[in-house]
């Protein structure tokens, strides 16, 4: 995984919101999905920059839930029209020309799955780590043994066995 693209994901964790994008290209074509910040500024930036690439473009949050959906690079649907009062604030402006979209928090959703696998892994090794310290650790390999009943690792912790 790139550098730039595990501070990306931090940048978007760091907002408290996030979720997922999902580009329709005109004409048909594989769709693109993306992680995102739920920011109304980030989210008028990702449909003022991806509007007119896009046939039609759904962002929900991480459960799912509808947030935004376009169609052509215009809102159609926005359940919390306050949030939609929001984006549109941030959004006209671009959409009329007035300025530029900015910066936008997204990442490719595989580069997303990528960095929270990396998480997990993370995650269970020190889990792990602590699991090995609570029951003291081992010496040497021969503290590892097979229980041929079951095929299942076991540990031999005093004089007790532990099946892993």
């Amino acid at each position: 995984m790139k550098t730039e693209d595990k501070k990306m994901v931090e940048r978007i964790m760091g907002t408290g919101t996030m979720g997922y994008a999902y580009e329709y290209p005109y004409g048909g074509g594989a769709r693109k999905e993306y992680m995102l910040a739920l920011t109304p500024e980030n989210l008028a930036n990702f449909i003022g920059a991806r509007g007119c690439e896009a046939e039609k473009i759904i962002i929900t949050d991480i459960a799912d839930r509808l947030v935004v959906n376009t169609m052509f690079g215009m809102l159609d649907v926005c359940p919390n029209q306050k949030l939609c009062r929001r984006i549109v604030q941030h959004l006209l402006p671009i959409q009329m020309g007035e300025k530029e979209a900015g910066k936008v928090l997204a990442v490719d959703r595989n580069v997303s799955n990528q960095y929270f696998a990396m998480e997990d892994e993370a995650v269970t090794m020190a889990e792990y780590q602590m699991l090995l310290e609570l029951l003291g650790g081992w010496e040497n390999d021969n503290d590892w043994n097979i229980d041929y009943c079951s095929g299942r690792n076991r540990w031999l912790f005093g004089n007790c066995w532990y099946c892993i």
